[in-house]
């Protein structure tokens, strides 16, 4: 169901109410003493008594044959009266749970009583009364674009609700006087300019939330010249991000009690909520949560420091352990052939908006192939992240996720939000599907290991606030890699090529030196080997995608155990077979021992019986074996992975802060 105007989205709302249908009405089915006022129907009451008796005197005193036919009229009446209902009756079938016309209508309060008073007064529903009867009014995801002047005709309308629509803009002559709520959530606006043309004057809640508001001329019209009396003002997901110029304005308010701005770029930064706290000393509630004076006392005195308030955000990442990863080496890999040597490196890699950690060198295209080998502390681990040089753009994550092996691999999540705030789900946001520039970081290589801590930490920054929220509505993709390298001996002809011609003559030397001395080889120690490196082999062991949406409504920080599935390789299947191969014969020569042992030192005349007691304790021995081999389910890949956002907790660390 689509509609231009109000009005029309209202028409089509009151037709759904049926009040010209049964039970409903001005027809024949209600009993006539619906049709007349409560005087009327005394005076009726009483001629219908002193005529019953009349004619009951009447039909007594007259001739069998009248008296037939009085009788017919009676049963007509009675038939006629059948087909009636009493008002209460008809109520009782709007009211009902059980009766199929009950109607839950949500888009108004007084609709329900407009059908009850279309049953007990049916002559008195026109339009000029259906408009002055409301005074509420829902209409939601109706595609309504505009607000005309018919909304003028209702005289006593206090609430109007538009959420979820198309309106871009509203002119303020067409809003009835007496309005005091207005709530416009998710349309299209993107100017203030028609809305405080002419406000009503006694409006006291405005919803502007997810609105294309964000320019300085819009927060300007929200001040105590337009809305003298707002009490409540609701400017959640908007793209306000001048966080002083609204603040200024803000505080011209004097009634503003409630103000909600979660969601909006501004509340990125590390100086929220504590900046608007101390600005707005007269609020209540902030982001539906009430202001205690422990929390005024914290950011005392910060409104003053103006100089330190800066619209960029601090983000934190830090990756922790990770387990999981099958052991990749071979059980026969160490007693084969010498070379080559095999080197396994795991590293975590995670996409952030394009924007390169707090002090961290760039490495060339050179060094950001090789990977380091060893761990590396904190510090190494933030020049690291910002050696990944790749940069692509974001696409919208799938709703599925798969590992390597094409196993589903799901996200185990653990964005918690306040509970003050568990029945405000924010709707899809529009720029959630819009693209992000994103770069690629990477942490430091680590040896396999069961739990391989990463003790990864890297500080972001950035002042595109707009695209940041972006980012955290669309997520981040968290990335496990394997890399495989070959090393191998340098062959006889290349050290020819490499050694030049005056190390042939030493090598003559040597050879003189070794005749002389044969004695003495053994004490002199064997040459290192130089060592050529293949280009290394990446692999990807798993990749899950991480929401961050948490950190838009409030929480200012997100913890998760990213969870990559069950990892099945050939080697952790071939470690698995030898394990349990080698287990059982193990089992099996420890068992013949014992059975050995026990017919040695049995006596002859109990050969039988210990011949089945040794079938006995062979079959339940096997049984154990098979028990014992079954194998256990692997545990799957999972990594812990933080992502935080700086707060300043007090005035004091707002000034001491090394961002700020």
């Amino acid at each position: 169901m689509s509609s231009s105007t109000v009005s029309t989205a209202f028409e089509e709302q009151l037709r759904t109410l049926c009040l010209k249908d049964f039970p409903c009405g001005l027809v024949n089915w209600v009993s006539c003493q619906t049709f007349t006022e409560n005087a009327l129907k005394r005076v009726i009451c009483f001629v219908c008594q002193r005529f019953a008796l009349v004619l009951f005197w009447y039909e007594a005193n007259s001739d069998p044959e009248r008296g037939s036919s009085s009788g017919r009229r009676g049963q007509e009446k009675a038939q006629w009266e059948a087909g009636r209902e009493d008002p209460e009756a008809l109520i009782e079938y709007l009211n009902s749970n059980l009766s199929p016309w009950k109607m839950e209508a949500l888009w108004s309060p007084q609709a329900g009583g407009l059908r009850e008073l279309a049953v007990r007064s049916p002559g008195c529903i026109h339009w000029d009364f259906v408009f002055a009867y409301f005074t509420t009014l829902r209409i939601v995801d109706k595609g309504v674009s505009a607000v005309d002047a018919g909304l003028l005709r209702f005289v006593n309308l206090e609430e109007l609700i538009l959420s979820a629509n198309r309106i871009c803009d509203i002119d303020s002559h067409h809003l009835p006087r007496t309005l005091k709520v207005l709530e416009l959530c998710a349309n299209a606006i993107s100017s203030m300019s028609g809305l405080c043309s002419d406000p009503p004057p006694g409006l006291q809640h405005l919803g502007l939330g997810y609105s294309k508001l964000s320019s300085p001329a819009d927060y300007r019209c929200l001040t105590a010249a337009f809305w003298p009396r707002l009490v409540s003002l609701d400017l959640s997901f908007s793209g306000f991000v001048e966080q002083l110029g609204l603040l200024d304005a803000l505080a011209t308010l004097p009634c503003l009690r409630s103000l909600v701005l979660q969601g909006s770029p501004l509340t990125l930064t590390p100086s929220y909520p504590g900046f608007t706290l101390d600005n707005l000393p007269r609020l209540t509630f902030l982001d539906d949560v009430r202001i205690s004076p422990d929390d005024r006392h914290c950011f005392s005195g910060l409104a003053r420091r103006r100089d330190v308030i800066a619209n960029e955000a601090v983000v934190i990442v830090t990756i922790g352990k990770m387990k999981g990863v099958p052991d990749p080496h071979l059980p026969s890999e160490d007693t084969t052939v010498e070379f080559p040597l095999v080197t396994y490196s795991y590293y975590v890699t995670y996409e952030f908006l394009g924007s390169c950690p707090q002090a961290a060198p760039q490495h060339t295209e050179e060094q950001s192939n090789n990977f380091p080998q060893d761990r590396g502390s904190p510090v190494d681990t933030a020049e690291c992240a910002a050696s990944a040089g790749t940069r692509k753009t974001l696409p919208e994550p799938p709703s599925t996720l798969r590992n390597s092996h094409g196993e589903t691999c799901t996200p185990s999540l653990k964005t918690a939000r306040a509970s003050e705030r568990k029945d405000r789900r924010s709707p899809e946001h529009p720029q959630s599907h819009l693209p992000c520039c994103v770069d690629i970081h990477r942490t430091p290589g680590l040896a396999w290991a069961e739990v391989m801590d990463h003790e990864y930490k890297a500080v972001h920054q950035t002042r595109d606030l707009t695209a940041l929220r972006a980012f955290f509505l669309r997520g981040l993709q968290v990335t496990v890699e394997e890399q495989k390298a070959l090393s191998w001996p340098v062959g006889p002809a290349e050290n020819s090529i490499a050694k030049p011609a005056s190390d042939k003559r030493g090598g003559g030397k040597e050879k003189e030196e070794g005749k002389r001395k044969p004695k003495d080889k053994k004490k002199q120690k064997e040459p290192q080997v130089e060592m050529r490196q293949d280009p290394p082999v990446r692999r990807t062991l798993g990749c899950v995608s991480v929401e961050l949406q948490a950190l838009l409504c409030g929480e200012s920080h997100t913890g998760t155990v990213c969870d990559f599935g069950v990892l099945h390789t050939p080697h952790s299947s071939f470690l698995t077979r030898e394990k349990e191969v080698k287990k059982t014969k193990e089992d099996r020569k420890r068992e013949e021992k014992k059975a050995d042992s026990g017919r040695d030192s049995t006596a002859s005349q109990r050969a039988c019986t210990s011949s089945k007691g040794k079938a006995r304790t062979k079959k339940n021995s096997e049984a154990d074996v098979v028990t014992d081999t079954a194998p256990s389910p692997p545990d799957p890949l999972t990594l812990e992975f933080t992502v935080k956002l700086d707060k300043w907790l007090t005035a004091a660390e707002a000034c001491n802060s090394q961002y700020a």
